[in-house]
């Protein structure tokens, strides 16, 4: 594989390397929320007081990764408003399909075991880190995207590791500084971007020349994707402090299982290409599911609305006052409500977690429309979930507390 570093040499070509910086930021963030949410959470379910612990600490761990991803995502939407672009809030389907990512970067939902946290580590090595890739996550077919930036529009590029990208995109900034100027270069309006007083990620800086990007890049880096192996709270070394912990563990008791047996991939819609996929069809998990999606696309809302507001506008809510209790939703669907695999033999069920959210800006530009909506005529999935699937009355439960969030919080 080439070692070749692509530099854009236009704006338009750095906004789609920073498009696709923030579309990675997004998908592991999901990766790691679905890994988190498969772990077991009691010791009624084959786990010992001293592996509870572990489990627990272990999904605290996943769940500090992925905030700081959405750091990493609202980190680099800074970026791109700072250029006079629009924030890129979108996502692939997961699994992600091959061309979107180099072949090396495989994108797709596992829930927790040894082979997906093998890729975990995988994923967010330093440079030069000899790492090999979990079992299962072999891309599907080998190419080599194009590192030339010798076009007009945006072009795909070829890198090995995550840092890597943000160094084509930092080369990127200081040669356009130097050739256009920092003034026509940074021409967004910083009202655009979110700060730490209204995003209520720490370190999340509004970001106004090639001084504060470059530190807003080297920050992601360090904390993340690329940073260097001596980093102590790295995403990197606090993953393999995991899977040491992980391998004592099993070492101890080899029957130890810290997570469900959740779904691989799973899709809410027939999937046109089936491989590798699981179409949840049954009741009450396809609406569960449903819900789910709702919720995290009502979570991208606030973020799309706070930034197209202008200087000058009402002061701006944090956007956390606007989060649904989607987590939620996702332990009821896999810890209660098992689905069948379509195809499969009779009784082959496994608990399933949530669907990935459709893309963000489907959310964003259909936001009048869909389960959001119904939330004001009490028609939403939570109640069709109960009319079609569970028999008899009921009790309150953390799905209704969630659905209920979401009627508070409807646009």
């Amino acid at each position: 594989m080439t070692d070749a570093i692509a530099v854009p040499t236009s704006r338009e070509q750095l906004w789609g390397l920073l498009a696709e910086a923030a579309e990675i930021e997004h998908h592991l963030m999901c990766c790691y929320l679905y890994a988190a949410f498969s772990l077991k959470e009691g010791t009624d379910e084959d786990l010992s007081d001293a592996e509870l612990a572990a489990v627990r600490r272990w999904r605290a761990e996943i769940f500090a990764v992925a905030i700081e991803e959405m750091g990493h995502l609202a980190t680099v939407c800074n970026i791109l408003s700072s250029l006079g672009a629009p924030a890129h809030l979108d996502h692939q389907n997961f699994p992600v399909s091959a061309g979107y990512h180099p072949a090396g970067v495989v994108v797709k939902l596992t829930p927790f075991n040894p082979q997906t946290l093998a890729h975990f580590i995988y994923l967010e090595r330093p440079g030069d880190a000899d790492v090999a890739d979990g079992a299962g996550f072999e891309p599907a077919r080998h190419y080599v995207r194009d590192s030339q930036m010798d076009r007009l529009m945006t072009v795909t590029t070829e890198y090995r590791t995550v840092g890597r990208l943000y160094e084509s995109i930092n080369l990127g900034l200081a040669g356009l500084a130097a050739t256009l100027g920092e003034s026509r270069l940074f021409a967004g309006d910083p009202a655009h971007q979110l700060g730490a007083d209204v995003g209520g990620l720490p370190g999340l800086k509004v970001v106004r020349c090639l001084v504060t990007a470059r530190a807003a890049i080297d920050a992601i880096v360090r904390q993340g994707e690329g940073a260097e192996a001596t980093e102590a709270r790295s995403h990197y070394q606090r993953f393999l402090s995991i899977r040491e912990e992980y391998d004592r563990l099993l070492v101890a008791r080899p029957g130890f299982r810290p997570a469900r047996m959740s779904a691989h991939n799973p899709v809410m819609r027939r999937p046109p290409t089936p491989e590798g996929k699981l179409w949840i069809t049954e009741e009450p998990a396809a609406s569960l599911l449903d819900l789910g999606n709702a919720l995290y696309n009502h979570c991208l809302l606030p973020l799309a609305r706070l930034r197209r507001r202008r200087r000058g506008d009402a002061a701006r809510p944090r956007a956390r006052e606007h989060r649904p209790d989607a987590p939620a939703v996702a332990d009821r669907l896999q810890a209660r409500h098992p689905a069948r695999q379509p195809g499969a033999a009779a009784g082959d069920r496994r608990p399933q977690l949530r669907d990935p959210p459709i893309r963000g800006g489907a959310a964003v530009r259909h936001r009048e429309r869909g389960p959001v909506a119904r939330a004001h005529r009490g028609d939403g999935p939570l109640q069709r979930v109960h009319r079609r699937g569970s028999p008899g009355p009921r009790r309150p439960d953390a799905g209704d507390a969630a659905w209920a969030g979401a009627r508070r919080n409807a646009p």
